[in-house]
């Protein structure tokens, strides 16, 4: 009996087809961008489990790596304000924020939400913001007078392509030979984990990991 390899639901270096190349690099020109500039705002949007934060973990770990630039990445919450408020902006350095779960900024009353937006628009003018949202209007009026130096990138669902690739790269973790093959799961299976998932990896992972027990469960 095979160990279940799908039942981390978040990606893993396994996951080649989730490391979003093309996403990641678009971030980075992005961020390379602002940076020349001085300053600005990127909202990174897209549903939940969808990879975002993902994306955003690989390429600070990237930016964490130089010298000249200090990084903060912060889940984003009502705590997170006094750290806005406080940070230091060093002319050595130039400087990204990162706030993941932008989306709960809902969760605050609406003078709060405006002091909040008001800060990072300020902030923008001398650093890079990063904003993780999980909503599609996540770009507000506040953000959006910042014309071009707002920039938006969305994270698409996966294919069934892609999905095919993560099975795959799973079932390597535990199989004794590396192989491209996707049994035990059949063509039928993959499209209904598709259609039923969305294109969201963190779905396709949970339906994958209880129909491989089963399949085991059989097997034994």
């Amino acid at each position: 009996m095979l160990n279940n390899p799908f039942i981390v639901i978040t990606s893993t270096e396994n996951d080649k087809v989730v490391d979003r190349v093309r996403e990641r690099a678009e971030l980075q020109l992005a961020i390379n961008d602002l940076l020349h500039k001085n300053g600005g705002i990127i909202v990174i949007h897209g549903a939940p489990g969808i990879g975002k934060s993902t994306v955003v973990n690989w390429v600070t770990a990237d930016l964490k790596k130089k010298e000249n630039l200090s990084v903060m990445k912060e889940e984003f919450g009502l705590t997170v304000f006094n750290k806005l408020k406080t940070f230091n902006i060093s002319a050595d350095k130039k400087a990204i924020i990162i706030l993941d779960d932008f989306n709960n900024l809902d969760l605050l009353d609406r003078q709060t939400q405006n002091k909040i937006l008001d800060l990072i628009v300020e902030l923008s003018k001398r650093i890079v913001v990063i904003l993780v949202d999980n909503r599609e209007d996540a770009v507000h009026k506040q953000l959006s007078k910042l014309g071009d130096d707002i920039k938006e990138l969305k994270l698409e669902s996966m294919s069934r392509e892609d999905i095919l690739h993560i099975i795959a790269n799973r079932l390597n973790m535990v199989r004794p030979v590396p192989s491209s093959e996707v049994t035990p799961f059949t063509k039928e299976e993959i499209d209904r984990i598709y259609h039923k998932s969305g294109g969201n990896p963190r779905v396709v992972l949970l339906i994958l990991s209880t129909l491989f027990d089963k399949k085991q469960e059989i097997e034994f």
